[in-house]
C-alpha cells in the first residue's frame, strides 16, 4: 500500500523528548547526555535603560561562564540523543559580544529521535503573560534547527531558525504562558544535519504585544452546530465535470465556481485527482444515486461550457499574480465574496474573450509581501466573512477539494512561508503575527480547516505539534479536511429515515469475552488516520480488507463527519461488522485549549466544546472518545487533568482512550494506565507510536516488522499483576486488519485481543470483583475480631467498656 499524502508527517516527534516527556523511540529511550555544572549565575544579555522593557534574568544568558575543564555553559542542559553525532560546546573564536558563545553541530540526517539540544533552566515568570525572547544567531549550512519554549504543561512550541549560511541575525519568538505557569525554559534544537550554529546573548522581556487573558469575539451565527452546511437540497440531476485530465489553471476557476454555485442550489458535482484512493468522487456519487438522494447525472467535459452554464451566477473575473503566492489565498477568499473567478493571467483572458467575463479585481503588483494580501482581505471584507472557521491553506496547493467549501462559506485563509523554501513575498515574522491575531478575533470551540503541511511538509514553517499547540490555544480544533472533496454538495444531504439513525453493531453484540484472573486483555485500535478527508477516501482501503470483521479493533471517527459528510457516516455504519468499534476522535492539545482567552471565557469555549461531544456521541452511538493529547504530560498535573470534563460533560461515557501513545504523556506505570475516573474507564497507551522522518518511510514498514516493535513494547513494558487490562494503538497508514490478525496470532498465549468496549466491562467486572472481596474480606476480618473480643472479655483479657463511656 503506498502512502501518496502527508495528512500526518510526523519528522519532529522526536522534539517530544525536549518536552519531559517520555520515550517516544522504537527501542528503549537513549539516555540524554546532561550538563548541569556549577552554580546558577544570574546573567542577561546586553541591554540598557533606552533598549526597552527590563529583561527577565536568565541564568548565563551569554554562556560566558562554564565549569571548570569544561567546554560546555553552567546551567543550561545539554541533550544528545543516543545515535546522534552530535556537539554543543563553548566557542571562544565566534561570538557576538562578550568572550563567548555556544556552538551547536549536528552531522546525522534527520531522523525521528535523533537530535541535540540545549536548553536552559527554568525561569521564573508570571502567568498569562506574553515575553519576547530574543537571542543571536550564526549559521553555516544549517537544517531543521529551532528555537522553543517548555511550558510546564501542555506541550513544547517551537518555531524554526533560518536555513542556511548566514552572519549573526537577531531571532525573535514570542511566547504567552499558560494558567497557573510560574516557570520556562528556552531550548534550541538541532534536529537535522547542520555543520555549525552560533548561539549568543539570549534575553527575555514581556512583550508589547498581548497573546494572553484575551476577551473572546463574540459574533452572530446564522447556521446550528460546529459547520456551516449548504442551504439548498442537492439537486436531483447533477451536472458532473471530471476534472482528473485537466490542468491546475482549469480547475481552479471551476472549484471555485462550484463554492458560487452550491451555496443556494448544491448541483455542480466535480471529480477530483487528487483524493485517495484515485475516483473515489465516482464512488460516493453512485451511493448517493444508489440512496435515492440524487437520480442520473449530466456529464459535461469542458470547462468553458460549464461556466457558460452558470454564467448569471458569476460577476467575473480575479486575476492571480503569479509572483506572489499569497495572491492565491487572497484570490480564493475574494471569489466567495465577490462571486468571482480566480484564474492566472492567461486563463483570465482566455475565459474572458469566451464568455464576455470581466475582470473585477486584478492582484498583479498590488502587494509585496503575502500577508499584505491577507490583511488587505482582512480590513475590507472581514465583517462579510464567516467568523465560525478558518483554513490554514499552502497558497499553491494542487489540492482544491475543500476550496468549494471555503469559497462557498467565505471561509479566511491563512499561511505562514517557511523561510527554507525562499517563497516571493514570504515574511514568516509577520506572517506569524498576523496569524496571532486573526487567531485572537475569532470565538473558541470553531474548526481550523485545511492542513499545517500543504502539499509537503517541507514547505511547512510550524511541525504539526507546534500548529496542533497554536490552535489549540486559541480554542481551534482540527477536523483534517485537507484530502476532502465535494463538501458543498456532500453537506447539502440531509439524511432521511433510518439512514438517520446511527447505531453500533458491536455494541448491540453480549459479551464474548469471559473474564479470566490469569489473562492479559489488550484492544487493539488504528490510529492516526482521523481527519474527515480521511474518512472520505483513506478508510474505505481498511474496510477493504478481506480479514476485515475477524477481529476485533478500535477506530478513531472524526465527529465532524456526520456534519459535512453524513451519507460518508452512513457508508461505514451500513458495512461495519460486529468486530469494529467506533468511538469519537477530537484533534487539538487538550492541556492548551482555549487557554489564551480569559478564564470565564476558556470555561464557556470549553462548555461549548463537550456539549457537541455529549450530542454527537449519542446521536453516532458512541459511548467513547479519543484524545490525542490526555492532559497527563507532566509529573506535577493531576492525573485527572482535562479528562473530568469529558467524565462529567458526556453523559454515559464508557471509556476515553487518552492519547495516540505512551510518547505523548508523563510516564504511567503499566498496572495503573486503566483506571475508572468518576464512572468512565481510561485507558493510557501502553505502547509508542512509530514515528517517521519522511512518507517515503511508510514504504519500508513491513508487517513483520511493525508487530515485531509492538510485542517489543509489550515486552518491555509488561503488567505486574493479573488479570491486565492494556490499550495497544497501531497507525493507519500501513496497519490494517490483516496486519491485526498476525499480531493476535503471535501473541503470548495469555494475552486476550478485544475491542475498546469488551476491555472496559472486562475492567469493571475486575474491579466489581475485586470491591466484592474486599469488602467480604473487611466483613470476616470485623467477625473475627469480635469473636477475639468476646473470648477476651470472657477470660478477662480484654475491659469491658464502661458503660458511662
Amino acid at each position: 500500500m503506498e502512502v501518496s499524502f502527508d495528512f500526518r508527517d510526523r519528522t519532529h516527534a522526536s522534539l517530544k523528548a525536549v518536552g519531559h516527556t517520555m520515550d517516544v523511540s522504537p527501542a528503549p529511550f537513549a539516555p540524554l547526555v546532561s550538563a548541569f555544572l556549577g552554580s546558577i549565575l544570574l546573567a542577561t544579555g546586553p541591554a540598557s535603560a533606552e533598549s526597552g522593557p527590563p529583561s527577565i534574568p536568565i541564568p548565563n544568558a551569554g554562556f560566558e561562564d562554564a565549569a571548570p575543564l569544561a567546554s560546555v555553559p553552567v546551567v543550561w542542559e545539554i541533550g544528545i540523543s543516543s545515535g546522534t553525532r552530535a556537539a554543543i560546546v563553548r566557542d571562544g573564536e565566534t561570538r557576538h559580544s562578550g568572550r563567548f558563545s555556544v556552538r551547536i553541530e549536528d552531522r546525522s540526517p534527520t531522523a525521528p529521535n535523533i537530535y541535540a539540544f540545549l536548553r536552559s533552566p527554568a525561569i521564573p515568570v508570571e502567568p498569562e503573560t506574553t515575553y519576547d525572547i530574543r537571542l543571536f544567531a550564526k549559521a553555516r549550512k544549517l537544517a531543521n534547527c529551532s528555537i522553543g519554549v517548555d511550558m510546564e504543561a501542555g506541550d513544547t512550541f517551537r518555531e524554526p531558525l533560518p536555513a542556511g549560511t548566514y552572519d549573526w541575525r537577531e531571532v525573535t519568538l514570542t511566547a504567552a504562558t499558560q494558567p497557573g505557569q510560574h516557570t520556562l525554559r528556552i531550548h534550541i534544537l538541532a534536529d537535522g544535519p547542520t555543520e555549525a550554529l552560533w548561539i549568543d546573548d539570549v534575553s527575555m522581556t514581556i512583550s508589547a504585544r498581548r497573546r494572553a487573558g484575551l476577551v473572546e469575539r463574540s459574533y452572530p451565527r446564522d447556521f446550528s452546530g460546529m459547520y456551516p452546511r449548504s442551504r439548498g437540497k442537492v439537486g436531483r440531476h447533477l451536472l458532473v465535470c471530471d476534472t482528473t485530465k485537466l490542468p491546475d489553471e482549469l480547475i481552479r476557476p471551476l472549484v471555485a465556481l462550484q463554492g458560487i454555485v452550491n451555496r443556494e442550489d448544491p448541483s455542480l458535482y466535480l471529480i477530483s485527482r487528487t483524493t485517495d484512493p484515485a475516483l473515489i468522487d465516482e464512488m460516493w456519487l453512485a451511493y448517493m444515486k444508489e440512496k435515492g438522494y440524487t437520480d442520473e447525472e449530466e456529464r459535461l467535459g469542458d470547462p468553458v461550457e460549464i461556466v457558460r452554464r452558470f454564467r448569471d451566477r458569476v460577476r467575473g473575473l480575479i486575476v492571480i499574480d503569479p509572483d506572489l503566492p499569497g495572491s492565491i489565498n487572497a484570490s480564493w477568499m475574494l471569489a466567495g465574496l465577490l462571486d468571482a473567478l480566480p484564474a492566472s493571467p492567461e486563463t483570465a483572458s482566455a475565459l474572458g474573450k469566451a464568455l464576455n467575463l470581466p475582470v473585477v479585481m486584478d492582484l498583479r503588483g498590488r502587494w509585496k509581501r503575502n500577508v499584505d494580501a491577507y490583511r488587505f482581505v482582512y480590513e475590507n471584507y472581514w465583517d462579510r466573512m464567516s467568523h465560525h472557521a478558518l483554513a490554514w491553506q499552502f497558497p499553491p496547493s494542487r489540492r482544491f477539494g475543500t476550496q468549494d467549501y471555503l469559497v462557498e462559506h467565505r471561509i479566511f485563509q491563512l499561511w505562514v512561508s517557511s523561510p527554507d523554501d525562499r517563497e516571493k513575498g514570504g515574511d514568516p515574522a509577520a506572517e506569524m503575527d498576523f496569524a496571532h491575531e486573526i487567531l485572537a478575533a475569532t470565538p473558541g470551540a470553531i474548526p481550523m480547516f485545511g492542513w499545517v503541511a500543504g502539499d509537503d511538509p517541507k514547505q511547512a514553517y510550524l511541525t504539526e505539534y507546534a500548529f496542533a499547540h497554536l490552535c489549540s490555544e486559541y480554542g481551534k480544533f482540527i477536523p483534517g479536511t485537507d484530502l476532502m472533496s465535494n463538501a458543498s454538495v456532500h453537506g447539502a444531504i440531509q439524511l432521511e429515515g433510518q439512514d438517520a439513525v446511527f447505531r453500533q453493531k458491536s455494541r448491540a453484540q453480549p459479551p464474548r469475552t469471559k473474564l479470566e484472573p490469569d489473562k492479559v486483555y489488550v484492544a487493539f485500535s488504528i490510529m492516526d488516520c482521523d481527519g474527515i478527508g480521511c474518512w472520505q477516501g483513506f478508510w474505505q482501503r481498511i474496510f477493504a480488507d478481506p480479514l476485515r470483521g475477524a477481529v476485533p479493533m478500535g477506530c478513531g471517527m472524526q465527529l465532524g463527519t456526520i456534519d459535512l459528510m453524513p451519507l460518508v457516516q452512513r457508508w461505514y455504519y451500513d458495512r461495519m461488522t460486529p468486530a469494529e468499534t467506533f468511538y469519537g476522535l477530537v484533534y487539538f492539545n487538550e492541556p492548551l485549549f482555549a487557554n489564551r482567552f480569559r478564564k470565564e471565557d476558556r470555561e464557556r469555549i470549553w462548555a461549548r466544546w463537550i456539549a457537541y461531544v455529549d450530542e454527537h456521541c449519542r446521536l453516532l452511538d458512541l459511548d467513547g472518545v479519543e484524545l490525542l493529547w490526555s492532559g497527563v504530560r507532566r509529573p506535577n498535573l493531576p492525573r485527572e487533568g482535562v479528562l473530568r470534563r469529558y467524565t462529567q460533560g458526556v453523559k454515559n461515557l464508557n471509556y476515553i482512550v487518552a492519547e495516540i501513545g505512551r510518547g505523548t504523556r508523563a510516564d504511567i506505570p503499566t498496572d495503573e494506565c486503566t483506571y475508572k475516573l468518576d464512572d468512565t474507564v481510561v485507558f493510557h497507551t501502553v505502547n509508542s507510536i512509530h514515528t517517521w522522518a519522511a512518507n517515503e518511510d511508510f514504504r519500508t514498514w513491513t508487517m513483520d516488522g511493525e508487530n515485531a516493535y509492538i510485542l517489543d513494547e509489550l515486552r518491555r513494558f509488561p503488567p505486574s499483576r493479573r488479570p491486565a487490562f492494556l490499550n495497544v494503538v497501531g497507525l493507519c497508514w500501513r496497519y490494517n486488519p490483516t496486519w491485526i490478525m498476525d499480531l493476535k496470532r503471535k501473541l503470548p498465549p495469555d494475552y486476550v485481543l478485544v475491542s475498546p468496549g469488551e476491555l472496559a466491562r472486562l475492567y469493571r467486572e475486575s474491579t466489581s470483583i475485586r470491591a466484592a472481596g474486599s469488602q467480604r474480606a473487611r466483613h470476616e476480618h470485623r467477625e473475627a475480631s469480635q469473636v477475639l473480643d468476646s473470648i477476651g472479655q470472657l477470660f478477662g483479657l480484654v475491659d469491658f467498656p464502661d458503660e458511662n463511656q
